[in-house]
């Protein structure tokens, strides 16, 4: 993107440009005047007054690429563009926001954006009913506000939620795996694991209560055979499922977990899951 000239320049949510410098430099008081309405369509319209008061803020905690990559997405839905967009561009947005702590800023992007693709989605007969997506991939160390952070996701409506390592070597931290239960507690129906989950215990105590249907608990990719870390954790998981009536669905991306099978075979018979599938592959 171009840098931004030295004079003063009227904010634009559909084509703001990056700073070049480590932090973004907001908009002062002289430069916060209203965009002109001029020629706006209302969705134009809707998105500046929604995006507006955050990007006012002098503390917005994203370095120049986090927010370059945010603007391109608001201008993508601003423009109707957003069905044209890579998957990975806005889930690299989501991670960014929750990695910033900017959980405000999260909720609107995140519902704008997919209320975007359902609107697409009711004009395709032939598609499947959108699903509201959210994938995980944050650092191990990671330590959010978790109080206003579960406040954040319970604002979300979120139906799967995929997890994967920061890198591949890297266990999934402890804050991930608390997103994970408050997320299959606020109804959460599809879940994907993968890799080495370093705190197991709140997903485990989240499944039996949640309207889980799908399930896939896959290795981390690239670095060979699943580490015992990582079967122990899966292993737990699908005896929780026993306990969840409401399962479906249940997908093993890697052969050492069919060990199982006389348990995930036995779940019907302990007042459990009456599953339609299980499937084995890596996923």
């Amino acid at each position: 993107m171009a840098v931004s000239g030295s004079g003063p320049k009227r904010p634009n949510p559909y084509a703001l440009e990056a700073q070049p410098d480590s932090k973004i430099a907001r908009n002062d008081d002289s430069e916060s005047e209203d965009v002109s309405e001029s020629g706006e369509t209302p969705m134009q319209k809707a998105i500046r007054q929604e995006l507006t008061p955050f990007l006012r803020r002098k503390d917005l905690a994203l370095n120049a690429p986090e927010y370059e990559d945010l603007m391109n997405l608001w201008t993508s839905m601003a423009e109707g563009s957003v069905t044209a967009l890579e998957p990975d561009d806005a889930k690299d947005v989501f991670n960014d926001l929750l990695g910033a702590h900017e959980y405000p800023l999260l909720v609107a992007t995140f519902n704008r954006y997919h209320h975007l693709l359902e609107a697409a989605s009711l004009g395709n007969l032939d598609a499947p009913p959108h699903r509201r997506s959210l994938e995980l991939c944050l650092p191990t160390d990671w330590k959010p506000d978790l109080p206003e952070l579960t406040q954040a996701l319970n604002q979300m409506n979120v139906d799967c939620v995929r997890v994967r390592p920061r890198y591949p070597q890297d266990p999934v931290g402890l804050a991930t795996c608390l997103c994970v239960a408050t997320l299959l507690n606020s109804g959460a129906s599809e879940l994907h694991l993968q890799g080495h989950l370093s705190a197991i215990q709140p997903i485990v105590s989240a499944i039996p209560v949640s309207a889980l249907r799908t399930i896939a608990l896959s290795q981390a990719p690239l670095i060979g055979p699943p580490t015992e870390a990582e079967i122990t954790g899966h292993r737990r998981i699908l005896k929780a499922l026993a306990h969840c009536p409401t399962l479906e669905h249940l997908h093993l991306g890697y052969s050492e977990l069919l060990d199982m099978h006389a348990i995930v075979g036995n779940y019907a018979t302990q007042g459990g899951p009456q599953l339609k599938a299980i499937t084995l592959g890596y996923h």
